[in-house]
């Protein structure tokens, strides 16, 4: 995974997320990119008079970007866990507003991952309804992964990955993907699919024996399949992450029924126990 795009607004869960994509970065042998726009509002005395425009933007401008690099002079002596050099690490200031310009930047310079941290208790929630976030994850232009990191959480090691799945066509290429991305971290990869309906118990179980089979020789060996019975899949989400050591929640948005089933805002106060744990959003 080559490269990393961190939007920050200078709050302390946006550097926390900074800190988490280090992290990353370290182990993955990847460059990070720390992106910070700003807005500039015209106090009304002034009007659009272009002199006073330009020289307060550039006033601006200097500020941020000030504010930026002394940011990053906390990380300049970060390097690869391989020893082969200092993490790459650059930045980008601009005006401009974050939802569009994340956007563009994604698609413009092929990133493959951003992070991006969240202001609530949970990665899920905040994900799906936390607008700038919400608008790179749904962006059916911008194929890359996204990473949502809950203000609380921080990254000392990714060793259990949760994947809810769904039992779809695309869920082999995507748990091999994440078997590629665990072996960074010699972590263990848990397939999660929550049954809401008891008639399909018997259909899901054949489901889950087709899938340990189809990775019975896989060179990665830190992988599990498991089926639990719940009256929703946020509730068997949940008590599965309350009773198992989970360091990163995977999933697809694929399919609206079943991101809004997990993350509706009618119970996304209830997530509590998500809290911590961040959520790896792959898109195809």
């Amino acid at each position: 995974m080559g490269k990393i795009l961190v939007p920050i607004d200078f709050s302390e869960y946006s550097k926390n997320a900074l800190e988490y994509a280090i992290v990353l970065a370290k182990k993955l042998n990847s460059s990070i990119t720390v992106f910070h726009s700003f807005y500039f509002s015209t106090p009304p005395e002034y009007g659009t008079l272009a002199n006073y425009m330009a020289m307060a933007i550039a006033e601006e401008q200097k500020r941020h970007e000030e504010q930026m690099q002394t940011l990053l002079m906390q990380y300049e002596q970060q390097e690869y866990d391989d020893k082969s050099g200092k993490v790459a690490i650059d930045s980008i200031v601009k005006l401009g507003l974050p939802k569009e310009d994340i956007a563009e930047l994604v698609k413009e310079r092929k990133f493959d991952m951003v992070v991006m941290g969240t202001r609530g208790a949970t990665g899920l929630d905040r994900l799906l309804f936390g607008s700038v976030t919400a608008s790179v994850v749904e962006d059916s232009d911008i194929k890359c992964t996204v990473l949502a990191v809950p203000k609380d959480a921080k990254c000392r090691g990714i060793k259990h990955i949760l994947y809810g799945m769904d039992y779809e066509e695309d869920d082999v290429p995507v748990i091999d993907e994440l078997l590629e991305f665990a072996g960074y971290f010699e972590a263990k990869v848990t397939c999660l699919h929550v049954n809401t309906d008891e008639e399909m118990i018997a259909s899901d179980k054949l489901e889950k024996e087709i899938l340990q089979d189809t990775y019975w020789f896989t060179p990665y060996n830190k992988i599990q399949f498991e089926l639990v019975r719940s009256e929703s899949i946020k509730s068997g989400l949940e008590n599965y992450i309350k009773t198992h050591q989970v360091d990163l929640v995977a999933v697809i948005p694929r399919k609206r029924s079943f991101l809004e089933s997990l993350f509706h805002k009618s119970v996304s106060q209830n997530l509590a126990t998500y809290s911590g744990v961040p959520v790896l959003v792959i898109k195809r």
